[in-house]
C-alpha cells in the first residue's frame, strides 16, 4: 500500500524500502571514496531539500518520488566517479543549470562495523553543499568551523548518505569517508611567546610514498587532519609555514595504523641563505637547489 506523506505545500512521497536500490552502493571497507550516487533535480531556488532530507531520515522510509510544483521528480541520473580522487562533475550530468538552482544527491554506504569516519571533502566546486549521514546533519559549509574536522557515525551494515546541493556554476565535488583506521592528527601552531598563529599552513609530507596530507589552522591556531590509507612505517616530514618567514620542520616517525596524535609546533623566524651558484667557469648555473643541513655537535643531521 502506497501511503502518501506531505511536507510543507507541494511534497509527496511515495514510501520504498531503504534497501531496494543498490545501484548506487559503496563498500567503505573496500573503497573510501564515495563513487557512486544518484541525483534528484534540479529544483528551483529556495527549495528546501532540508526539510525533505530531515522528514524522511526521522522516519526512516526513502522516498521514489517527489511532486513540486506541478512536476514530479525522481531519483535518476546515477553516477559512478573514476579515478583517484572519484569526482562528479554535475555540469556534465545536468548540463541546463542554473545558479541558485538545488540538486539532491544519494548514496548508500556499507560498513563492515559500527564506526566513526571523518567525511573529507577534498574538491567542492561552484556550489554550497549540506551533509547528512543517517540521520545526523553533519556539516553545513556555511557554518562549519574552518579547519574542524567533518565526522559522522556509520552503523554495521547499511547507511545512507544525502548532499543538498546549492548550485552557484558550472558545480562538482567528490566525498570521502576516512575508516576507523585511519590516523588522525590534531593539535596546535604557536610562535615563541606562546600566542597562537591562526591560518597556518600545516602539511605532513610521506616521503616514501611522496603524498601530501594537511590542513590550515584555525583562528586560535588549532589544526586537524586525517591520513589515509595508513602508510607501514611511514616517514612524515612536517612543514609548518605561518607567513612573514615564521616556520618549523620536523621529521616523524612511527605513525601507526589507528593512531590519534597531538602536535604543538612552535614557529620561528628562520635565517636564509642568499648567494649564486656558479660553474668550474664561473658561469651562473640555472635551476639548481641549494639545502643547507643542521649538523649537531656529532657532526649528525637534525631536525632543523
Amino acid at each position: 500500500m502506497v501511503k502518501i506523506f506531505k511536507i510543507l505545500v507541494c511534497f509527496t512521497f511515495l514510501e520504498a524500502n531503504l534497501n531496494a536500490e543498490d545501484n548506487f552502493f559503496n563498500y567503505v571497507d573496500n573503497d573510501h571514496r564515495i563513487r557512486n550516487f544518484s541525483f534528484m533535480g534540479p529544483f528551483p531556488k529556495n527549495f528546501n531539500g532540508d526539510s525533505l532530507i530531515v522528514a524522511e531520515t526521522k522516519k526512516n522510509i526513502d522516498f521514489k518520488e517527489i511532486d513540486y510544483k506541478k512536476k514530479r521528480y525522481e531519483w535518476e541520473n546515477s553516477n559512478t566517479a573514476n579515478g583517484s580522487n572519484a569526482f562528479h562533475n554535475l555540469w556534465h550530468i545536468f548540463p541546463e543549470t542554473k545558479a541558485g538552482e538545488i540538486i539532491l544527491a544519494k548514496a548508500y554506504v556499507n560498513s563492515k562495523i559500527s564506526q566513526k569516519v571523518i567525511a573529507q571533502i577534498d574538491n567542492f566546486w561552484y556550489c554550497s553543499v549540506d551533509i547528512y549521514m543517517n540521520t545526523d546533519k553533519i556539516f553545513n559549509q556555511n557554518t562549519h568551523p574552518t579547519g574542524r574536522l567533518v565526522k559522522g557515525s556509520l552503523k554495521s551494515g547499511n547507511n545512507i548518505i544525502y548532499l543538498k546541493i546549492e548550485l552557484l556554476g558550472e558545480a562538482g565535488f567528490n566525498l570521502k569517508l576516512l575508516p576507523k583506521s585511519r590516523i588522525e592528527v590534531a593539535g596546535k601552531v604557536i610562535d615563541k611567546f606562546g600566542n597562537p598563529k591562526p591560518f597556518a599552513s600545516v602539511r605532513f609530507y610521506e616521503i616514501n610514498q611522496e603524498k601530501w596530507f594537511g590542513s590550515n589552522t584555525d583562528q586560535n591556531g588549532e589544526f586537524s587532519f586525517g591520513i589515509f590509507p595508513p602508510i607501514d612505517k611511514g616517514i612524515y616530514s612536517a612543514i609548518v609555514n605561518a607567513g612573514d618567514n615564521n616556520k618549523y620542520h620536523q621529521i616523524l616517525y612511527g605513525l601507526k595504523i589507528g593512531d590519534r596524535k597531538s602536535y604543538s609546533f612552535t614557529v620561528s623566524k628562520k635565517p636564509f641563505i642568499k648567494g649564486k651558484v656558479l660553474n668550474l667557469d664561473g658561469q651562473p648555473q640555472y635551476g639548481v637547489v641549494a639545502q643547507a643541513v643542521g649538523l649537531n655537535k656529532e657532526g649528525l643531521e637534525d631536525e632543523r
